[in-house]
């Protein structure tokens, strides 16, 4: 993100009786990145969907990215996340 001179999030905010993993807070956007260890299973699998329900709830675009994402096509990550920002910036 700070390469491709993007806006740093805030991390690990709390929201409700989760975190965001990463919160562009003016934007309304965001990220959360599900890596293999901690997000399988079927707890871990209706967790998240509550989550991106609280989200749309209050107005929050949320993006999720696998661990093999951002290790593998950390530019695809970078290119949506910069596009959803721009998206925004342009609707202000």
């Amino acid at each position: 993100l700070r390469a491709a001179g993007l806006p740093l999030p805030e991390t690990n905010v709390p929201f409700g009786r989760f975190e965001l993993d990463f919160f562009w807070r003016r934007e309304r956007l965001a990220v959360e990145l599900d890596t293999f260890p901690f997000h399988r299973g079927p707890d871990a699998f209706n967790r998240d969907r509550e989550k991106d329900l609280l989200a749309r709830d209050a107005l929050i675009d949320l993006l999720r990215f696998t661990g093999d994402h951002v290790d593998n096509r950390p530019t695809m990550v970078v290119a949506r996340i910069a596009g959803e920002l721009a998206r925004r910036a342009a609707g202000d």
